[in-house]
């Protein structure tokens, strides 16, 4: 048998046996008519979702839960929250909801959208496609390498219980979405941008996104990086995919970033997060170099005693009432059910 396949059997024997930890991967808490990607949880559920979490659970920093040597506080399972990407309502929103709960936090921050002032390439391309009211029957792109036509007749807005990840495209404009998506996701910051400006002309889109919606200033990330339930993340400069790339691009994807946010929130950083998830074995040991402790991944497991620590598991917790979440939290921490029995 390949020792992959061995590691995979022997973590799905240590999670039987409750011999588990769990980290969660949060976005944004807010509020959206429409989110593709699942990245929105509304800060009552959010707030619902924390209170539950502190009776299940003992909430730990991140580096603290792959740290065997302490002891823990208390006979609870281990769970760390993190949030991908650094949007503003991080600090807004999803802060004073933890503070209440004193509940810690790791925000893995791309570095470039700092005060860019500019909404996350994703969200733009769902504010011009799926959002208006209206769009012209025809699109006809020819910009930064991106070339294209496309007729979409005439469609009225997108249903706003569609999501990108598992169903099919309900539409003509879901599958320009998904199209589009799949083609920007590769481009650099500028060809993306380049792109989005042409979308939301022919759109009729305000270039103008609503403040939550776009990343957090120098300041704020200070801000975050000075209390004390705050750890700094890196994840990129610039949200690339990494395993797209070559290896010296992905060396100044994470070392540009890696420096920018140690100068900003002055401290080294320790912990790393992959866009999109996405990870080859480049990108890992690029991430080993750098010096990180341990990086997260977006796979949906617990955190076994055999987790590789450079991609560690992580659970992405949609828009769910607290009740509902605890009942998907004991489903991905079998050792909750044993616990709370």
């Amino acid at each position: 048998m390949a020792l992959s396949s061995l590691r995979t059997r022997a973590e799905r024997l240590l999670s039987r046996a409750g011999a588990s930890a769990g980290i969660l991967m949060y976005h944004r808490v807010a509020e959206e008519t429409h989110d593709p990607w699942d990245l929105c949880v509304s800060p009552r559920r959010f707030a619902e979702q924390m209170a539950s979490l502190g009776k299940l659970a003992e909430c730990v920093d991140l580096l603290e839960l792959r740290r065997p040597e302490l002891a823990p506080r208390s006979d609870k399972v281990r769970v760390a929250l993190t949030f991908d990407d650094g949007y503003r309502d991080n600090l807004s929103h999803a802060l004073p909801i933890l503070e209440r709960h004193r509940i810690p936090a790791t925000v893995f921050i791309v570095s470039g959208a700092i005060g860019r002032g500019r909404e996350f390439w994703w969200d733009a391309l769902e504010r011009c496609l799926l959002r208006p009211p209206r769009l012209p029957e025809r699109l006809e792109l020819d910009v930064a390498g991106l070339r294209g036509e496309w007729r979409l007749g005439a469609t009225r807005g997108s249903d706003p219980g569609w999501r990108a990840d598992g169903e099919a495209p309900g539409g003509p404009r879901e599958r320009l979405f998904l199209e589009l998506w799949n083609a920007l996701v590769v481009l650099d910051t500028e060809r993306q941008d380049a792109v989005l400006t042409a979308l939301m002309a022919w759109a009729s889109v305000d270039p103008e996104s609503a403040p939550d919606r776009r990343p957090l200033t120098a300041a704020e990330v200070r801000e975050l990086a000075r209390h004390p339930l705050i750890r700094i993340g890196c994840h990129t400069n610039n949200h690339r995919s990494l395993s797209d790339l070559p290896v010296l691009e992905v060396e100044r994807e994470i070392g540009e970033a890696q420096r920018a946010l140690e100068a900003i929130a002055a401290r080294p950083l320790r912990v790393f997060s992959y866009p999109y998830g996405r990870v080859d074995r480049a990108a890992e040991q690029v991430v080993r170099r750098a010096g990180f402790a341990l990086a997260c991944s977006s796979r949906p497991a617990p955190v076994t005693p055999l987790a590789n620590r450079w991609r560690l598991p992580r659970l992405q917790v949609t828009d769910r009432s607290g009740d509902r979440f605890a009942s998907e939290l004991s489903a991905y921490l079998p050792k909750l059910r044993h616990a709370s029995a």
